[in-house]
């Protein structure tokens, strides 16, 4: 699953040229209906609280969509398969997490899986994003 948006006037944070939001789950149709699933029917064995968080049954948490398109770079959402795919370097890292992408492609953590997990609703995250992205801009 790939999305992309770059709508805000803000400026950059130096040496972000992308977000990458990777999700703790498979991409495709099959793995999605799973997923549903066990959200709906396990939510404390969901491995992956980035999805629970900003997804429902009937799909994208509108707050949720609404940030993400509101951020000042490219965005991109990846399931863990599409992550492993386009960065076969990256398949040790503990997920979920958020990446900022620099210019030459590299990618850096900007939100670990651990503070992921504690997170427990959208502002939550949203909140985790903001400060992280502050600090890049000033550190």
């Amino acid at each position: 699953m790939t999305s992309d948006s770059a709508s805000s006037p803000a400026v950059p944070t130096p040496q972000v040229s992308r977000l990458v939001f990777v999700y703790n789950a498979d991409g495709g149709l099959i793995n999605a209906v799973k997923d549903v699933w066990h959200r709906v029917t396990s939510p404390s064995t969901y491995p992956c609280s980035l999805c629970k968080i900003t997804y429902g049954a009937s799909g994208m948490d509108r707050r949720w969509q609404v940030y993400v398109e509101s951020l000042p770079f490219p965005v991109t959402l990846w399931h863990r398969d599409d992550l492993h795919r386009a960065h076969a370097e990256e398949t040790s890292r503990r997920l979920p997490v958020v990446l900022s992408q620099r210019p030459d492609g590299r990618l850096s953590e900007l939100v670990g899986a651990t503070d992921l997990d504690r997170a427990r609703t959208v502002d939550d995250v949203i909140g985790l994003v903001d400060a992280a992205l502050a600090q890049r801009r000033t550190g």
